[in-house]
């Protein structure tokens, strides 16, 4: 519909007196680093009724090109089976069934040799690609060969270095010579279109566009076991991803792990996730840190996994499918709460300990240096390398650095590894756990029933009226 509501607008214009010899019509995420005319200087725009520079988001038309197309649009639709003719011809081939009125024109479909129902899918760009082989003389497809700028279409395969060459945007240190004229910044990599406007405008001498995409994505539906190590499939993909083209890494051994926890039972929104933020800051750190460390995030939320964006140097691994290790196995069998916070969370600031160990091993026993590693609460934020904290230790001859209580906490692979051991041990029986409880616990004012104080009951302090409980969260252990 919108080219037809283009081209009215266009229309009406001309009638009254605005001269229209060429239009660009451009979607919302395409940025244009000079006049789109100069991609191609050979060639005389005004001849021509249409040319395609990126698929549907940048194109070039004449008035009556446009009108052209318009009514190529509405005589496509005079009859159904004009419709589904063309549909047919032009359309793309879909793994997927929609029902009701997503297929109108042509029903779903199990292709020769296959078993699953397929669809025709027809956007407007396929009938533009109809309408273009009609007169493919006077309607461009743009061809790579015959093109004066580059056009980045299509984030994810690279990554850009973009410096300021005279009133040029370049790559710095490319073999090829080539200017840059148009970027889009499809899907989720809008994201980047401000900052990288505010390069191309002369406020930050250079650009470093990281969007390659070696983000793992390991969603349950995608899992498998490995029985030999009784972790994800993923671990090990996250081992080989981190051996790769990381020479800086592999020296230092530096890691930074993030683990996240959204609770399906908790209602109470002082504990749900904020996911933009959690977005943001996650972003930030791997900004910061690359290539020096490695960000790792052990999550169990889709939303999160999904808008995290595709970057070297950031691992995140759905740990929900992660089958139980023989730590874990014991953790579940014997943890026992005792907290003022919902019972979900505590029990996983605990286990989230003993998850992480398990992880990092199995990365050392893949090949991966783990010298160094820092875990960070979701809440966070590091402006500067987190050793230089206290630049008089000796980060290798310590286990453990509490930087801000559990929020921010360095560690060796040793260490991690040594409190995973003493959570299970205090666990081994009752009595002890509760022991450890009454010497290191937190007193509260105020009594949580029920599983929540299953080690030591509440209890009223000499000198007080109310009741109160022993919190012990995984910091005090």
């Amino acid at each position: 519909r919108r080219w037809i509501l283009i081209a009215d607008y266009l229309n009406h214009l001309s009638e009254n007196g605005v001269l229209v010899n060429q239009i660009f019509t451009l979607d919302t995420d395409v940025v244009l680093i000079k006049d789109p005319f100069l991609l191609n200087k050979s060639l005389d725009w005004t001849a021509i009724d249409s040319y395609s520079v990126i698929n549907g988001a940048a194109v070039s038309w004449n008035l009556q090109g446009m009108n052209k197309f318009v009514a190529f649009l509405l005589d496509s639709y005079s009859s159904r089976e004009n419709a589904a003719s063309l549909a047919k011809k032009y359309g793309k081939v879909v793994n997927v069934c929609e029902k009701g009125d997503h297929v109108a024109l042509i029903p779903c479909f199990i292709p020769e040799g296959k078993k699953d129902l397929h669809m025709m899918h027809m956007s407007d760009m396929h009938w533009y690609h109809s309408w273009v082989d009609q007169n493919p003389s006077l309607r461009i497809k743009k061809s790579d060969e015959a093109i004066d700028c580059i056009i980045v279409d299509g984030l994810g395969d690279k990554n850009f270095k973009f410096v300021h060459k005279g009133s040029e945007i370049v790559e710095d240190s490319a073999q090829n010579e080539g200017t840059y004229c148009m970027v889009h910044f499809q899907g989720l990599y809008k994201k980047y279109i401000m900052s990288f406007l505010a390069f191309i405008h002369g406020e930050v001498p250079s650009y470093y566009l990281d969007t390659a995409e070696e983000l793992l994505y390991v969603k349950a539906d995608k899992v498998k076991v490995d029985d030999h190590n009784s972790v994800l499939e993923g671990y090990g993909l996250a081992a080989s991803k981190a051996k790769m083209n990381d020479g800086v890494h592999l020296l230092s051994g530096r890691h930074v792990v993030f683990s996240i926890f959204q609770s399906e039972s908790v209602t109470d929104s002082d504990w749900k996730l904020n996911h933009t933020l959690i977005n943001a800051i996650i972003d930030s750190t791997v900004k910061l840190l690359y290539p020096d460390w490695r960000v790792h995030v052990l999550v169990n939320d889709d939303k999160i996994i999904d808008m995290l964006t595709p970057r070297r140097g950031l691992l995140v691994v759905d740990y929900r499918k992660a089958p139980q290790s023989e730590r874990l196995d014991k953790f579940d069998a014997s943890y026992v709460s005792q907290t003022i916070n919902p019972i979900s969370f505590e029990r996983f600031c605990m286990r989230r300990w003993i998850l992480i160990a398990d992880y990092l091993d199995y990365l050392t026993k893949n090949g991966v240096t783990v010298n160094q590693i820092v875990t960070l609460d979701n809440d966070v934020v590091l402006i500067k390398d987190p050793l230089l904290v206290d630049k008089s230790v000796d980060w290798t001859d310590i286990e453990s650095y509490s930087i801000i209580s559990g929020a921010s906490v360095s560690w060796s692979l040793q260490g991690i590894n040594s409190f995973a051991d003493f959570l299970l041990h205090s666990y081994s029986s009752r009595e002890k756990a509760a022991e450890l409880v009454t010497k290191y616990g937190k007193t509260v004012k105020g009594c949580a029933e029920g599983d929540h104080i299953a080690l030591t009951p509440c209890f009223i302090p000499e000198g007080e009226n109310d009741l109160h409980m022993v919190h012990m969260s995984d910091m005090h252990w």
